[in-house]
């Protein structure tokens, strides 16, 4: 995630950018996907920012849970 916010690393936009496919996954529930988030590499507000607007979290390979961080009313 962080190459496409450019050597700038303008996060401005993070919540839009995760806004715009989580509301097509919505209208579309044969799809799905995934987010990936390189923690080492974003800083820490970034990545929260990005867990709210999705409804689950992928721990590990066999692992997922309800996200405690999402925010509906965030994705209006």
């Amino acid at each position: 995630m962080s190459w496409e916010f450019g050597p700038a690393k303008d996060f401005t936009k993070v919540l839009e950018y995760e806004w715009r496919p989580e509301a097509f996954l919505r209208q579309h529930p044969t799809l799905s996907g995934i987010c990936q988030y390189h923690a080492d590499t974003l800083p820490p507000e970034i990545v929260q920012q990005g867990l709210l607007t999705h409804q689950s979290i992928l721990v590990n390979d066999t692992l997922s849970r309800l996200n405690p961080q999402y925010s509906e009313q965030l994705m209006g």
